[in-house]
């Protein structure tokens, strides 16, 4: 077991609230496994509770607020988007349900999508995690697209929806890549470099998000919008990965 080299998850970071936990489905895509820092199948091989996560440098604020998670180890069955050769990952999640817990039991194998914070890896029930029993052909053939991207540039989702253009380099995203609502709009748009996002990313409002501002805009106001189809609703600056500054749309101008 001293060989075993073991990556600290988390899946859940969440501020402790009353209401239950609400979330959207999202289909397996580039552009969703794109969105999270590491992905990967496996089987829950240990659980335990704990009182605090396990986070670097500044203070937790979960830990400020005294929330208790599940610690689950799982067996690393299959690596996707997980730049490390860990055999055993750690994965923490919230005990609570209405922060969006997860209550997985010990032999449970699961597609797991998490996001870095502070050094450590989280993500919860809105990732939509998928048993890997529940993991049809459609959803399995993403998965080898984006393990085997060749030179593909153009990328749908396991319902076929077109949600990406883009390329990779080795094996990771590279360049200009552009996402696409469900609509055909186009949702945000950036440069990878080395595989995570890098310099300016504009992010726009759907169709229906677009018509429902343009309605509160003044005649004068509509005349300064160059692209009503596009409207910016915010704009990201990136360095390694890591959003250094963000403008929404109301400082903007709306364009």
């Amino acid at each position: 077991m001293k060989n075993l080299i073991n990556t600290v998850i988390v899946l859940i970071f969440s501020f402790p609230i009353a209401n239950a936990c609400s979330c959207f489905y999202e289909a397996m895509s580039v552009k969703k496994i794109n969105s999270y820092d590491l992905v990967f199948k496996g089987k829950i091989v240990n659980k335990e509770k704990v009182d605090e996560l396990p986070t670097k440098g500044k203070k937790n604020l979960n830990n400020a607020f005294k929330m208790e998670y599940f610690k689950y180890t799982f067996e690393v069955q299959e690596q996707i988007k997980l730049f490390t050769k860990a055999k055993q990952v750690t994965v923490y999640s919230s005990r609570s349900g209405a922060s969006c817990g997860v209550n997985y039991a010990v032999g449970d194998a699961f597609y797991i999508f998490s996001y870095d914070n502070k050094g450590v890896y989280m993500t919860g029930l809105c990732a939509n995690n998928t048993r890997v029993e529940n993991a049809d052909k459609s959803y399995k053939k993403i998965v080898e697209q984006y393990k085997n991207p060749k030179q593909r540039n153009v990328w749908k989702d396991d319902k076929c929806q077109k949600v990406a253009d883009g390329k990779f380099a080795d094996g990771k995203p590279d360049g200009l890549w552009i996402y696409y609502n469900k609509d055909g709009s186009i949702q945000s748009k950036g440069h990878y470099k080395n595989g995570m996002k890098d310099g300016l990313w504009l992010s726009y409002l759907d169709e229906e998000g677009s018509a429902e501002y343009i309605e509160l805009l003044s005649d004068a106001q509509k005349l300064k919008i160059a692209d009503v189809k596009n409207i910016i609703d915010s704009q990201s600056m990136f360095k390694d990965g890591k959003r250094l500054k963000m403008t929404n749309r109301f400082v903007l101008g709306g364009n």
